[in-house]
This record gives C-alpha cells, structure tokens and sequence, in this order.
C-alpha cells in the first residue's frame, strides 16, 4: 500500500493487509462528511502517494450542535519534502474545515519543531489548553 507506506514515515502502523486495509477504508467511508483524506501523488511515478493527511470532522452538541474539526496524519515523502507540498495539504484542509464543513475550531498536535510551519496558517496555542495521551498496548 502506497498510502501505508507513506504514513509509516510519520509513525507505526504495524501490518495492514491489502483486505484489512480495505476494510478500514470502508468503514470510514461509511462515516459521511467524517473523514476528510487528502493525497498528492507523483504522476511521473506510476501515482505514487508522496503526500496526505486527514480532517476529522466531531459533531458536537456544543456550540449549536458544532462541528469541530481535527487536522491528522500530516505527511510528506522524505524525498519531496521542501516542496511547499505541506503547506498545500494543511491550507487546503484548513479550507475545507471552514467553508465546507463549517467547523467552529479546528486543532492539531504536532511535535515542538513543527509549531512555526503550522502557526503561518494561524493556529497558536490556546490559554490554559493542554494536551495530555495516555496510549494503550494491543
């Protein structure tokens, strides 16, 4: 899988069978106006994915039953990165967040290194926000 591949750049994904992959993809799918994957493929080489990253879009019964979005999986392929390929992404999905999905807020988590790429679309960190993971072992 292509888009497996890619996002074992990011972080683990264990093995996924082209089935199970399958599953998973449908699953999501069933979810409307949930799941939001973007991809950017390589159309000189056979469409290879060298880019993705998802919005997760939260109905809420906050804020007049709200929609809060969640930006995921922010991933470049190690030989493209340096293109501006990330801003797109991000920018596009930030985008989406707002006029198509009318998200009231829209977050991410990123490592301490990566806070300057994201605050030049205008996230920041909120006051007395923080973010606390507690992981669990399969």
């Amino acid at each position: 899988h292509g888009y497996i591949d890619l996002l074992r750049q990011l972080t683990e994904c264990g093995k996924i069978s082209y089935e199970e992959f399958q599953e998973r993809f449908y699953e999501m799918k069933q979810c409307s106006n949930t799941y939001h994957i973007l991809v950017i493929e390589d159309m000189n080489l056979n469409k290879k994915i060298i880019g993705t990253t998802t919005l997760v879009c939260e109905k809420k019964f906050i804020r007049q039953l709200g929609v809060r979005g969640r930006i995921e999986d922010v991933v470049i392929d190690n030989e493209y990165r340096g293109q501006q390929l990330g801003k797109l992404l991000v920018d596009l999905l930030t985008k989406l967040a707002k006029e198509k999905c009318d998200c009231y807020k829209i977050s991410l988590e990123c490592k301490d290194n990566l806070i300057g790429f994201y605050k030049q679309f205008g996230y920041d960190h909120e006051d007395k926000q923080n973010y606390l993971c507690q992981r669990f072992q399969k």
